[in-house]
């Protein structure tokens, strides 16, 4: 028997499951989450980032130490999960907290009010110091597995030690600089997200055995240097920048046939691929286009089954009537194809890269246009599909938010 014994209901449940039923309580899945993209997919880019969940689950915590003694014991376990470097510099979080995190945010008290920085930060040295503990001489290793930068990071130097990035698997956001030094650690990351190059010889200075293992990828290159060592390389975001749709279809030759996800963004001089994506991409099952691109609908066999769009409008100047309402729409937002083409090729699910709001209402319509937005949502549930926006919201639980808003106001 473990050492929490005195667990309310010790007597009905073990004090185990006890604890796995804690566990479960306070923790947060996108934001703890390795990898967030084989489980959520899409959905979760606007919540990666955001703390809101965590903070809840921190209030919850604190809640739950206040039961018994042992609830604490157990709970205190969890202190610290999420760091930010910011908190060790205003002093609020002691510097020996860092490893234990399970993840960092790389940021710094420059960037709170004028008067806090007064009062925190003069005279004060700004890189964390910390002296490690060990074991039979050998340095703890640290829990970090992922680390985010800020847009202005302090000093990253004292991570790279091999003990405090051994377990490190998800990258957000980090300067070239410091992958190059993760490579030379002989560390292997599953993510690495927004991959930017800003180093001598760019992604090329990062070792293989760096990039063998990851698994997702955000690439922002303007380089023609691509690396095509990626075996295990499922889900990829890319940023055309200005890569060339023709070096474009050279990588995906290489790599194409391995994804499962592949977005795409960034506006194109040029109207379409000189090859077939669908043929790039046999197995993708997820694609999101550049604006501007003109891709023929995917071929019934092929397996993708949701499309994502940069939004495309189109003033209605021809006064065209919707054969779905039979009005004339100001505005017409495109889908890439038409509805029963989409259909017809097994797409289930298409989303936009902007919110109801905007979609219905767009924003450079001054004098209060709308859209034809309604229509399309009609139309695709009518054949099977279901349209999502940005947040991954459907239009039917959008209008319950609204209506509750409503209510609650």
């Amino acid at each position: 028997m473990s050492e929490f014994t005195s667990f309310p209901s010790s007597g009905v449940l073990p004090a185990e499951l006890w604890q796995i039923i804690l566990e479960e309580a306070i923790y947060v899945p996108i934001y703890f989450n390795l990898n967030p993209e084989t489980t959520y997919r899409s959905t979760y880019h606007p919540l990666c980032f955001s703390q809101q969940h965590y903070w809840a689950s921190e209030r919850l915590r604190n809640t739950l130490r206040r039961v018994c003694r042992s609830w604490d014991a157990f709970l205190k376990r969890y202190n610290h999960r999420y760091v930010d470097t910011a908190d060790i510099i205003l002093g609020l979080v002691p510097v020996t907290a860092l490893p234990s995190a399970f993840r960092i945010r790389l940021s710094d008290a420059f960037t709170m009010t004028p008067v806090i920085r007064r009062l925190s930060l003069d005279g004060y040295d700004l890189t964390p110091k910390m002296i490690d503990s060990t074991e039979d001489g050998i340095p703890t290793t640290w829990n970090l597995r992922i680390l985010e930068f800020s847009s202005l990071p302090p000093d990253n130097e004292f991570l790279l030690e091999q003990n405090r990035v051994y377990n490190l698997q998800s990258i957000i956001c980090a300067p070239m600089s410091f992958l190059k030094s993760l490579s030379d650690l002989q560390v292997q990351p599953t993510v690495v997200w927004n991959f930017a190059d800003d180093f001598p010889n760019g992604p090329s200075a990062l070792s293989n055995s760096f990039l063998s293992k990851i698994n997702t990828l955000y690439l922002e290159l303007d380089t023609e240097w691509l690396p095509t060592n990626l075996p295990a390389l499922r889900y990829l975001h890319v940023d055309l920048a200005d890569l060339s749709v023709e070096r474009l279809v050279e990588w995906l030759e290489i790599i194409g046939k391995q994804l499962q996800e592949f977005y795409c963004s960034g506006r194109r001089r040029e109207s379409e691929l000189p090859r077939s994506i669908w043929e790039l991409c046999p197995s993708m099952k997820i694609h999101k286009a550049p604006w501007g691109m003109i891709q023929m609908p995917a071929p019934r066999e092929h397996p993708v089954h949701t499309l994502q769009f940069e939004v495309d409008y189109l003033i209605n100047d021809s006064i065209l009537v919707c054969l779905e309402c039979g009005q004339v729409h100001d505005v017409l937002v495109s889908v890439g194809a038409s509805i029963e083409e989409h259909a017809a090729s097994g797409i289930r699910t298409l989303a936009y890269c902007q919110t109801w709001s905007v979609l219905r209402t767009p924003s450079f319509s001054h004098g209060g246009f709308t859209s034809n937005v309604i229509c399309l949502v009609k139309q695709a549930n009518r054949h099977g599909i279901q349209v999502m926006d940005a947040t991954w919201t459907s239009f039917e639980d959008h209008i319950v938010s609204e209506i509750e808003g409503c209510r609650r106001g």
